[in-house]
């Protein structure tokens, strides 16, 4: 059986891509009153969110290939935190746009480098566990990204939605 450590690691990889992505479009409507960014300006965050996204994923390999699947996933936390934290601090729409820029660098390997990681565990049941832990991380994150952002917001502290994507 795969460690837990890499099971965690896959689960918590693909947990965190479809939470933030379920949480910041349910809070988007009050997250766009407060940094005063209209609908338009919201979608464009989103849109460079996701051409970084795609640069970023396009070098995944290059980077792993130079400084292993570890420091990858390390590195990619630490940029994507950095990039919650400019969400969360965000007063203005310029802020949270680089913010979300900054995400989307760190980010976006998250469900890529969960499903390669499954991948690496050579075939036999023991990647079937590792496809559970996947599957099951990403229905979590979709099912409880609504919860979490309606209480966020709820309680007047949307920022909260980028601090429990911190954590």
């Amino acid at each position: 059986m795969p460690s837990m450590p890499l099971l965690m690691t896959i689960f918590l990889l693909t947990l965190l891509e479809f939470l933030q992505e379920g949480m910041i479009a349910f809070a988007a409507g009050p997250i766009m009153g407060e940094i005063g960014a209209s609908p338009e300006e919201f979608s464009l965050a989103t849109a460079a969110y996701a051409c970084v996204a795609v640069t970023s994923i396009s070098k995944q390999r290059w980077l792993v290939e130079r400084i292993g699947w570890r420091s990858f996933v390390q590195l990619s936390l630490a940029v994507f935190i950095v990039g919650s934290g400019i969400c969360a601090a965000s007063d203005n729409y310029p802020q949270f746009f680089v913010g979300r820029m900054v995400m989307g660098a760190g980010g976006a390997a998250f469900m890529t480098a969960g499903r390669v990681i499954v991948d690496l565990i050579p075939p036999s049941p023991n990647r079937f566990t590792g496809i559970k832990f996947f599957a099951t991380g990403l229905g979590a994150g979709i099912a409880f990204a609504p919860g979490l952002a309606a209480a966020a917001v709820a309680h007047d502290h949307w920022r909260a939605v980028f601090m429990i994507l911190i954590a």
